[in-house]
């Protein structure tokens, strides 16, 4: 049964879509249906990223997809394939500015790298450089910044993997690695803001490497983004009932 905020969503979209079909009538733009007919791995889209060459990558419950415009490609998991994806379940995807796409699923981290056209599977340094495990968390939220630095909100904490590797480093709050960072953006000074949940909102610390929380008042989020003008955070707070909440940061 559907609860009370996704029934509120679906009628604010609901009215949404009314309400443009009414005010542009037959001058609204067409628009194209992809689907399993057309290509795509499965009907359920979770998530949608357009890279710097154009092309559409699409996240879904079972595969993620690249579309030309034309047709689309398929990436699945592959059992006897170690360089193939975690997961077909995609949750999240972003690109950095060394030419890879990270690949945020369920059980974990995957990254495409244009250069030779595989996919890796993105590892959590444990300390030392020869211990190293796969993430088996669901990954929520990536960022990058212009550096070419990638930032990884998953459910069990927050990771940073520096640019030209794939090995993530766990960030702390205080004294613990473990928790759920819900939402993640990254504002126009550079600083990544991380909302974890039941604790608050947060900030990472470059200098000290650990993540603050300077605001608790809210327990749970859906979304994050950061206002271009770099002024305001504005987040979607997940309850009850669906809320839009602006956070000052200048």
């Amino acid at each position: 049964m559907p609860n009370l905020y996704e029934k509120y969503l679906f009628v604010l979209l609901l009215t949404i879509l009314l309400f443009s079909k009414s005010l542009y009538g037959a001058n609204e733009a067409p628009i194209k249906y992809l689907g399993i007919a057309q290509g795509l791995s499965n009907n359920m889209a979770t998530c949608v990223f357009r890279d710097h060459y154009g092309f559409m990558w699409i996240g879904t419950y079972n595969g993620l997809n690249r579309y030309d415009g034309v047709a689309v490609k398929i990436f699945e998991k592959d059992l006897k394939d170690p360089k193939s994806l975690v997961s077909n379940h995609i949750t999240c995807i972003t690109g950095d500015t060394h030419n890879k796409i990270w690949i945020g699923t369920n059980k974990g981290l995957a990254i495409y790298d244009y250069a030779n056209g595989k996919i890796l599977t993105a590892t959590l340094n444990k300390g030392r450089a020869s211990n190293k495990t796969n993430i088996l968390k669901k990954v929520n939220a990536i960022v990058s910044d212009p550096k070419g630095d990638v930032y990884v909100g998953t459910s069990g904490g927050f990771l940073v993997v520096k640019k030209g590797t794939n090995n993530c480093e766990q960030i702390k709050i205080k004294t613990s690695t473990n928790f759920n960072v819900q939402a993640l953006t990254i504002d126009k000074n550079g600083r990544i803001w991380l909302f974890v949940e039941y604790m608050g909102l947060g900030i990472y610390d470059r200098k000290s490497n650990e993540v603050r929380i300077i605001n608790s008042q809210l327990k749970t989020l859906s979304t994050m983004t950061a206002d271009p003008r770099n002024e305001n955070l504005w987040l979607g707070e997940k309850a009850a009932y669906f809320s839009l909440i602006l956070f000052h940061i200048s």
